[in-house]
């Protein structure tokens, strides 16, 4: 459990809160709330995390610029591997519990247990002041379809909430070279376990980074360290850990675990983690009003070539599929394949590798299923 909420809310938000201005030559990087707003609303990111063989050189604390290579890094197949969306709050599971929240990360996973679907949603909330990046707690909520029989192992429909008290600080703002704070809070977990953090961030470096992927980028160095108590009943732990991250510009994150005695240079990493963002979602909330109806609309301009936008109103909150298929009745692109909330979107298609002629596309929520036909004209 612990494990999946440092993925749901920490691990996976800290690479959105760094963006900065363009500069002309090598300099320190500073990191302002707008900035955050700006960078990370309707977005993928890609993360990647392995284990870690070998010496690397992470750096010093420093106020001269240096030079940060993990070209030589390998990325193994059997690297674990996750995508992250991002999205305002409004709509999304729990979104009230937390009127504060500025910024909403929500993933959907479905497992199959014949005849029955589980499918289990993850939403989490932060805001993002001028003072700093806030997480403010995760909803889990967890469906079975179509509706079990007593007896079953899970329930029906479930909503389970975790929260910080008080809002747990993920980065302080604004942030610039020789920025260093620390801050301590409590989180009530799903399972009834409480966790009392206390993390000191402190940015001491700079320079040009070289990604595993072989990009080249201007970054900032952060440390972050963490004491973690965790009270269960009477059960008491204590865990520290420490990170060294590397912040681009462009809000690529590399971040190494590392002993806690580490204090600069070269070192083996325990693992290392490495999130860059591969999308702008291609569906994008219009409006969260609830609509008075499903429907899918025609999309627009049709014809087209190559781009087109399909907008669709969802009535009731459900599990979402939007799907285009040639006139064979083969599907050529998925669009939105996730639990969504009420609302009104609008989803953008690229048929750029697709030949010309007609094609189907159908929206499916729950029992309303709905199709339409477009025109690709190159």
């Amino acid at each position: 459990m612990r494990i999946l909420m440092k993925k749901c809310y920490y691990i996976f938000f800290v690479c959105m809160l760094f963006v900065s201005m363009p500069v002309a030559t090598m300099a320190q990087i500073t990191i302002s709330n707008t900035d955050i707003d700006t960078a990370i609303t309707n977005t993928q990111w890609l993360s990647i995390d392995d284990t870690l063989g070998g010496n690397f050189d992470l750096g010093t604390a420093s106020s001269s610029a240096q030079t940060f290579d993990f070209s030589t890094i390998n990325i193994a197949a059997t690297a674990d591997s996750e995508y992250q969306n991002y999205y305002l709050p409004s709509g999304h599971i729990g979104a009230d519990s937390f009127p504060t929240a500025t910024q909403c990360y929500e993933g959907t996973t479905t497992l199959a247990f014949p005849p029955y679907t589980i499918t289990m949603t993850i939403a989490g909330y932060y805001s993002i002041e001028t003072s700093g990046a806030y997480v403010l707690g995760l909803v889990m909520r967890q469906q079975v379809s179509p509706t079990p029989p007593p007896g079953f192992p899970f329930p029906a429909d479930t909503t389970q909430f975790a929260r910080w008290d008080p809002k747990d600080l993920a980065i302080p703002l604004p942030l610039t070279l020789g920025t260093s704070q620390t801050n301590t809070a409590t989180l009530s977990n799903f399972d009834g376990e409480m966790e009392i953090t206390t993390r000191t961030y402190t940015a001491d470096g700079f320079g040009t980074l070289i990604t595993p992927d072989g990009r080249t980028l201007q970054a900032i160095r952060l440390v972050v360290d963490e004491i973690e108590l965790g009270i269960d009943g009477s059960d008491t732990t204590r865990q520290r850990t420490q990170e060294i991250m590397f912040i681009a510009q462009d809000l690529t994150r590399l971040s190494f675990q590392v002993d806690t005695n580490y204090s600069g240079g070269a070192t083996t990493p325990l693992s290392y983690d490495y999130e860059k963002k591969i999308d702008v979602l291609a569906v994008r909330e219009i409006s969260n009003s609830v609509p008075d109806v499903f429907e899918l609309s025609q999309n627009y301009p049709n014809p087209f070539n190559p781009m087109t936008t399909i907008r669709f109103m969802i009535q009731d909150a459900g599990y979402t599929s939007l799907k285009v298929y040639n006139m064979l009745g083969e599907e050529v692109a998925t669009l939105v394949s996730r639990q969504m909330p009420v609302g009104t979107y609008e989803a953008s298609f690229d048929a750029s590798n697709l030949p010309s002629g007609m094609y189907m596309y159908k929206l499916s929520v729950g029992e309303f299923v709905q199709t339409r036909k477009m025109i690709l004209a190159k």
